[in-house]
């Protein structure tokens, strides 16, 4: 007998306190000033600055400079090539190597 229980009221009051507390953490952190990706906290003129002085530009290379990990750098550039700063000219997937576009 009997059928699906109910979860209590209490239960329901935390659910929401909790989800309105993630929602004002969101807010604010979109409020903080954003760098050439959220990745790295440099800003895009300057990275694309330093980009423009190296002939190719790989994970490796970025991940030495800006003192990140290798994993951080690989998003960086894809989010860079995504954008169309810069290109992807050659590499296989452990080791891509981009110049910067010739439009950037």
């Amino acid at each position: 007998m009997g059928g699906a229980h109910r979860k209590p009221i209490s239960a329901i009051e935390k659910r929401q306190r909790r989800i309105q507390q993630q929602q004002a953490r969101q807010q604010a952190r979109g409020s903080e000033k954003r760098g050439a990706s959220p990745f790295l906290s440099v800003s895009e003129t300057r990275l694309i600055r330093d980009l423009r002085s190296m002939k190719v530009i790989t994970p490796a290379t970025l991940a030495m400079r800006y003192e990140i990990m290798i994993s951080t750098a690989r998003r960086v550039l894809r989010d860079l090539e995504r954008r169309g700063v810069v290109q992807r000219v050659s590499g296989n997937a452990r080791l891509p190597v981009y110049t910067i576009a010739a439009s950037a």
